[in-house]
């Protein structure tokens, strides 16, 4: 048995038995494939094929799928099991049923199931013995769909801030440290927008801690609803909110500032209205780090808090002697 299978049965729940007894006794070529397309395990039907035959299998079935290469396929198809005819591709009459099942985790795993259709393979194919295979290969995907939307619920709250439902700080980070790579690669501009609730700790002490995450569960549907579906918005802890805009240069990223600061300042969040300051810094260039940016943005925000708050301010816009300063 694999580590692949005794990895994943106890989380699809089939005993390791079952599991074993569909690699073993299947007709089908069995092949679990890593996410470049390389086996790192087969049945035994698989092996008598020869090692030279699953590259051609591999390329008949992302041709067939509509895929340009196997990385391709095992991405987008993650969790949803996919099937498809397709020709021997030594050129023979005989046919095959393909089923691909990409199982989601550290590393992605894909399952390959291969069984002749048409052809004398078909006809020489021995009955088998013991439980009925076709009942539980269905089981088999059904469990790994299963698995598939355990795994994107534990993925969404290890990056989703419980309280307000945006992302967390590290998953938020993240975003920004991909955004500057692709910006650095494509010569895009990358924004960051840091924004702080002004007087959060009077409106904690005035009306009580509930009416606080009250605030913040507001803020962050606010904020989402007011951004596009490629930026991200995240909580970078206790009231600073923070926003990746990529591709977006330093003067549109302070005209969404400007609107996010107008809508909080005009929504009823909670019982009482408040308003927040905003630090926004932009790299045109790639080559900033998450680290600087952030510094950058919140050396902005700082100038909007001690400017009278409820402002925008853009790092571009500082005095060579606060923009040299360290961040407070």
């Amino acid at each position: 048995m694999s580590n692949f299978h005794k990895a994943q049965q106890s989380a699809m729940g089939l005993p390791i038995e079952i599991l074993a007894w569909i690699c073993a006794a299947s007709p089908s070529r069995l092949w679990v494939v890593d996410s470049l397309g390389e086996p790192c395990y087969q049945n035994q039907q698989a092996e008598e094929m020869g090692a030279a035959m699953w590259p051609a299998f591999r390329q008949a079935i992302c041709l067939a799928l509509g895929f340009k290469d196997w990385q391709s396929l095992a991405s987008e198809e993650c969790g949803k099991p996919i099937g498809a005819t397709i020709a021997d591709p030594l050129g023979s009459s005989v046919r095959y049923e393909s089923l691909v099942l990409t199982i989601p985790g550290d590393p992605v795993q894909v399952l390959v199931w291969i069984l002749p259709t048409s052809g004398a393979e078909k006809a020489a194919r021995p009955p088998l013995e013991g439980p009925d295979l076709t009942d539980l290969q269905s089981e088999l995907v059904v469990r790994a769909m299963q698995y598939q939307e355990m795994y994107l619920r534990e993925e969404k709250l290890a990056h989703t801030d419980g309280l307000t439902g945006v992302l967390n700080r590290r998953a938020l980070v993240n975003r920004l440290e991909r955004s500057l790579a692709e910006a650095g690669f494509a010569g895009e501009p990358v924004s960051f927008i840091l924004l702080d609730i002004d007087h959060f700790k009077r409106l904690n002490d005035t009306f009580g801690h509930q009416t606080g995450d009250q605030a913040l569960k507001g803020m962050g549907v606010l904020m989402k609803e007011r951004v596009r579906d490629i930026d991200y918005v995240g909580r970078m802890g206790g009231e600073e909110f923070g926003v990746v805009l990529p591709h977006i240069p330093a003067p549109a990223a302070v005209n969404v500032a400007n609107r996010l600061r107008a809508a909080i300042e005009g929504a009823e969040l909670c019982c009482t209205p408040f308003t927040a300051s905003f630090g926004v810094a932009t790299t045109v260039d790639g080559k900033a780090t998450a680290d600087e940016i952030y510094n950058q943005a919140d050396k902005a925000l700082y100038a909007s808090k001690h400017g009278g708050r409820n402002r925008v301010t853009h790092f571009g816009d500082l005095p060579a002697e606060s923009a040299d300063a360290p961040a407070a």
